[in-house]
């Protein structure tokens, strides 16, 4: 796959993931959006573990949650706000 195309799906995800964070932080019951962001995320891995999956897939899943999901910064914030 071309360089260009490689680099426009990856921006493409880097909003996406931005865009999940920040729904996260900003929902009323962030804790329990959390929880459900992260049981799909776990569900989707099971489902890539029990296939032939490159570990790249794998490791780009866990890429992705260090950026999706708030961290201690984010707590300072007002949900809903």
């Amino acid at each position: 796959m071309e360089t260009s195309k490689l680099d426009e799906i990856e921006g493409e995800l880097f909003a996406t993931q931005a865009a999940i964070r920040a729904l996260l932080i900003s929902h009323p019951e962030r804790s329990e959006a959390v929880a459900a962001v992260h049981l799909q995320l776990e569900k989707l891995t099971a489902l890539a573990t029990a296939r032939p999956i490159p570990d790249a897939f794998l490791d780009g899943i866990a890429r992705a949650k260090k950026k999706i999901f708030p961290n201690t910064n984010d707590a300072q914030q007002t949900s809903g706000r």
